[in-house]
């Protein structure tokens, strides 16, 4: 297993290589959550409950397109060659907020909504990337509030192993990490409406 992500280290020095030399070699993209994109949740017209989610916090290790994984020795490495195909906090939110929206026809979840009345989550991740031992490695915090108070929260802690060496693999678990960590908070968030009423 801990040869995983060592082989994704060596594979991309070759590739870093291969790109200084040849103009022509030019880094590869991967997105994420092609079922949510295909699979729009019906909205919420009347009588919602509105929730804003707010930009989702990344590491610095992880900011920018680059992926990312963590080396033995703690050393986070950002490959140039291997990118995300749109800004990572953005693919999050979008997953995260159909994952809520999902099956819960009351509830309205919008980006970063301006409604002052609508309740407030805020996601802040520790860790989203690979690992040396052949895990991809999600973690961090998150809180609903409303008006200062918080109605909800809990930690995010998810480590999935690779199928297979390669980025593809990478990125299949850290997509499958942050589904199952999106179903875990839309869980409690429904759940928390109940304990409301």
């Amino acid at each position: 297993m801990k040869r995983l992500l060592t082989g994704i280290l060596a594979a991309a020095v070759i590739a870093s290589g291969a790109a200084g030399c040849s103009s022509s070699d030019g880094p590869v993209y991967y997105g994420m959550f092609s079922a949510e994109r295909q699979n729009p949740v019906a909205p919420c017209l009347t009588g919602c409950r509105s929730i804003s989610l707010e930009r989702i916090v990344l590491p610095g290790s992880v900011s920018g397109l680059s992926i990312a994984f963590e080396e033995q020795n703690h050393i986070i490495r950002n490959v140039d060659t291997r990118r995300w195909s749109e800004e990572l906090s953005e693919q999050l939110a979008m997953a995260l907020a159909w994952h809520i929206g999902n099956g819960r026809p009351g509830i309205r979840v919008r980006i970063q909504d301006p409604d002052e009345s609508a309740e407030q989550l805020n996601v802040r991740l520790s860790s989203f990337s690979g690992r040396y031992d052949g895990y991809a490695s999600v973690a961090g915090t998150w809180e609903l509030s409303k008006g200062g108070k918080t109605l909800s929260g809990g930690v995010i802690k998810s480590l999935v192993p690779l199928a297979e060496d390669g980025y593809p693999s990478l990125v299949a678990a850290l997509e499958s990490a942050w589904r199952a960590e999106s179903d875990k908070i839309a869980q409690k968030i429904a759940g928390a409406a109940k304990q409301e009423k």
